[in-house]
């Protein structure tokens, strides 16, 4: 999760945390006769609480309350949603004379390529994706287990250092993945 979902999740969670805890404990206090809460319940007044129920403001207090629920869900899922893919990649070597960028995301479409017509696996993933302000460069291969794990290692590792090599001292991390999936049963 990117930094931007993650600062919201937890918004959110807390927010909601504190005022389960503090209704909780609100009602635990007023069930016990416990301290200054249990006073405090006792001296609210029932009529003045029917009232406010039958006004016609709380109607527009409770549209209000449900619009800006909808408005925090939908930035949440607007934020957890959004693809967090790097666009560009800032080269070592670039320096107030020019700045040298390459878009990862062609790095990871040319690992896949290459990877995608080796033998051994039957599926290929790469994507260049931002998690949590660190640039991934993600590989997922998939491999059935007729073939040796240092045996996919090694054809993996290849296309891992020619990636470090490409983008060597730049702001970039490779992150490969194996699944061992038997082949399919026939019928």
């Amino acid at each position: 999760m990117n930094r931007l979902p993650a600062a919201w999740n937890r918004i959110s969670v807390g927010l909601i945390g504190a005022v389960l805890i503090v209704v909780g404990l609100g009602l635990v206090f007023s069930q016990v006769d416990a301290g200054p809460p249990a006073r405090w319940v006792h001296r609210i007044d029932p009529d003045t609480v029917r009232e406010a129920a039958d006004a016609h403001w709380w109607t527009w207090v409770l549209v209000g309350i449900v619009a800006l629920a909808v408005l925090w869900g939908l930035r949440l899922l607007a934020t957890l949603v959004r693809p967090h893919a790097v666009d560009t990649l800032v080269l070592d070597g670039s320096d107030a004379g020019g700045r040298m960028t390459v878009a990862p995301g062609l790095i990871a479409q040319a690992v896949e390529t290459e990877l995608a017509e080796h033998r051994l696996f039957s599926d290929v993933s790469a994507k260049a994706i931002d998690d949590r302000g660190a640039k991934i460069l993600r590989i997922v291969v998939t491999a059935p287990p007729t073939h040796s794990y240092d045996e996919i290692a090694e054809v993996l590792a290849r296309s891992i250092e020619q990636v470090r090599e490409a983008v060597d001292g730049a702001d970039l991390h490779v992150q490969a993945m194996i699944d061992l999936v038997p082949p399919k049963a026939r019928r």
